[in-house]
Formats: structure tokens, sequence, C-alpha cells
């Protein structure tokens, strides 16, 4: 069995159509001021007509498999982590493996919302630590933009499209890997963030389409206060469970939410803004992405190097949430 699973390459990939703040004001009837105020976003990504969340996905699997020197027939598996797959069925990790023209290896969906990135790497560190997997293929792909009444400032303001892809691998490296991966979920938030039809609860209808009911809905603002206090008991919980300082800690790169969250993190976590990786106001929230492209960002600027202790955190609708600890 391997000592340690680590992560071998990265790859990200965002589409090119960039929608800026001033592009965005115009049809939310605000001022663009408010949406960087309000949001730290100035600009995001978003996905062409003709694009899926399957085709994003590959392109980021090329790029991590390009990194690492790798050929799709090294790879004994694939996941993909989504919110909004290409169609209700099969999984996206189908149309993946698909695109990839990879072998007869298992390829499945993880759906966890925001936290999805976190939930797929406690995943593949099972199947790799119980030897049923050396090399796994994990991509974090979504596109939200297609899913936006662009009327709505809560939603038409924060989220862009992009898939993020780590290659996770077995190691014998006793001195570099995942130190710790937490999950956990609290059911009451379920409603919080939600698209209300489409499934099996309110099927598609002429009705529920002209209702508006298709797009992304906030019914709970709280959900960045929550997400705030939450991450921060999630993480001294870990801190003191592991017997580390939180002064350890190298880089943190946690879920790109909003920036104000992010900024409020910092204070109450008492770590300093210096040592986040932060690339929303270019990137928008890109759900499950957002962590694995602010690594692959991260990586090739040179702001993470080895040896350092980096911390994941992500918290997102249902609520879930997720952190792990990793020695690059």
């Amino acid at each position: 069995m391997a000592t340690s699973v680590t992560i071998k390459s990265t790859g990200s990939y965002l589409p090119e159509k960039v929608l800026s703040n001033q592009d965005l004001a115009l049809s939310l009837g605000l001022d663009e001021g408010w949406i960087a105020q309000r949001t730290g976003v100035m600009r995001r990504h978003i996905a062409a007509k003709d694009q899926a969340t399957s085709d994003l996905a590959t392109i980021a699997a090329k790029r991590a498999l390009e990194n690492a020197k790798m050929e799709i027939g090294d790879i004994d598996m694939i996941l993909v982590s989504t919110g909004i797959s290409d169609t209700t069925f099969p999984p996206t990790a189908c149309r993946v493996h698909k695109n990839l023209d990879a072998a007869n290896i298992p390829a499945m969906d993880i759906s966890a919302s925001c936290s999805g990135f976190l939930y797929a790497i406690a995943t593949a560190n099972a199947y790799i630590k119980s030897a049923m997997a050396k090399n796994i293929l994990l991509v974090c792909s979504e596109i939200r933009s297609k899913f936006i009444n662009y009327q709505d400032p809560n939603t038409a303001s924060v989220y862009g499209d992009g898939a993020g892809a780590v290659i996770l691998s077995a190691s014998d490296e006793k001195d570099k890997g995942f130190i710790d991966i937490h999950l956990g979920a609290d059911s009451r938030g379920s409603e919080a963030i939600t698209i209300p039809a489409g499934g099996t609860r309110i099927p598609p209808t002429h009705e529920t389409l002209n209702s508006g009911l298709h797009y992304i809905h906030f019914h709970d603002k709280s959900i960045i206060k929550s997400a705030v206090r939450g991450i921060k008991e999630e993480v001294d919980t870990r801190l003191k469970y592991l017997g580390i300082d939180k002064n350890q800690i190298d880089v943190v790169i946690a879920h790109q939410m909003n920036l104000r969250m992010l900024e409020s993190l910092s204070k109450r976590m008492k770590i300093s803004m210096d040592k986040f990786v932060i690339n929303i106001q270019n990137r928008g929230n890109t759900s499950s992405a957002s962590i694995p492209i602010a690594m692959d960002e991260a990586i090739n600027a040179g702001k993470i190097k080895a040896g350092d202790l980096v911390l994941f955190i992500s918290y997102g609708a249902g609520f879930t949430w997720g952190s792990s600890f990793y020695r690059f």
C-alpha cells in the first residue's frame, strides 16, 4: 500500500469569453463599483454556447496529464466533481472518459456543490490508500452561467465558469502528501442555495421555465456568515486534533466564494491574507473548480514551494464543507 497520496500535477482551463463588471452592470442596472465592493469580483469567464461541462473538464484534464508527463493509459480512475452535468445522465465523467479515449477504467461524478473538490479528494485518497487505484485523474468542472438570471444581482455578480484538474498518485514519500482530510454537512441549510426545478421534485415544464425556476436562487443570504463561522470551527478543530499550530500553515487555498468572506475568514482565524491564494477578482466563484484552479495558478506563479504546508478549505450549498492539510 502507498505510504502517502500526492498531487502529481495540476491543470486548469477558463473559457475565452470574459464578462466584466462594466458589461454586467448594464444588464443589472447597477453601478459596477457596487459589484466589486459587494463581492470582490471584477470579471469572470463565461462558457461559450456550445461548451458543456465535460468540454471544460476535458481541456483541464489534458493539461494535467501533460504537466505530469503521463498518458491516459496511466490513469486507473476518473472522478469528476460538478454541480451541473452535461445532461441528467450519463455521468459527465463518462463523457470525459470518452473524450480522453480512456480504457475500461471506472468513471464517476461526485456532487457536493462548492465542496466537491475536497469530497473528491477524500474519495480518491481512499481508493489509492486501499490499493484499488494508483493514479486517479480528478477534475472539477463548473458552468453556472447558463443557469443564472442576469437580472438577479445576487447570482449574476459572483459566478464564473471554469475547470481545474489534479492527478493524485500513490507514493512512498513520507514527508509529502495529505496529512488530513475531513468532511462534513449540515442539512439544515439544504434549501439556502438551490435550482428549484428540473429534478424529480419539480420536473421541467413550460410553467417552471416561465417562472425562472431553472435558475440558481439564493434563499438565505446569511450563507456567507454561516460559511465563515463554519470554516473557522472546522479548522480550529482539525488543528487541535492534529497538534498543528496555525502559524505553521504556509498557504491557504479556500473556495473562492466571495472576497469579503475570505477577508472576514482571515481576520477571524488570525491568519494573514498574505497566506491566502486569491483569484476571485478575475475568476469569480467557480464552485468546486475554484480550489484546483487557484492551486494550479499559484503553483505556476511560484507561490507554492516544496515543503509548504497548505490548507484547503471549502464550504458550499447543502450545507457541505471540507478541510485538508497537504505537505508539498
